[in-house]
């Protein structure tokens, strides 16, 4: 049983602060060393996913796991696809085009009204 003193005593030391509370919390307010670096994937995975997307650069998230997975370099499920995706992105190998496409294409377009016409019909029992 502990006396209403120790429990005093136990409540005024753990409301102060130290000074090495406060450098810590200072110190957590710098920027991270390591800030931009993708922590949760080991540097040589991350060289392969990067060759592997420099490959082809449509390939998919998934697609990109998968092949990794296949070549034994990590194990099933170990990879988030959230984690993946954000590597080539900032590596600057996102999915988005490089080349837009020189003219605009559209479907069922036509020069002049009346030009094109549709039509749908049915074939048989209904």
């Amino acid at each position: 049983m502990v006396s209403r003193g120790a429990s005093a005593g136990a409540r005024s030391r753990a409301g102060a602060t130290t000074i090495a509370q406060v450098d810590w919390a200072l110190s957590s307010l710098t920027p991270r060393a390591d800030a931009g670096t993708c922590r949760a994937i080991p540097e040589l995975v991350a060289r392969k996913l990067l060759a592997l997307r420099r490959e082809q650069p449509r390939r998919s998230i998934r697609t990109l796991i998968k092949a990794l997975g296949r070549a034994s370099d990590v194990l099933p499920g170990t990879l988030a696809p959230s984690t993946v995706r954000r590597l080539p992105v900032a590596h600057g190998l996102s999915k988005q085009p490089t080349q837009l496409p020189t003219r605009e294409q559209q479907a069922f377009t036509a020069e002049h009204p009346g030009d094109l016409t549709m039509g749908d019909s049915m074939h048989g029992p209904r």
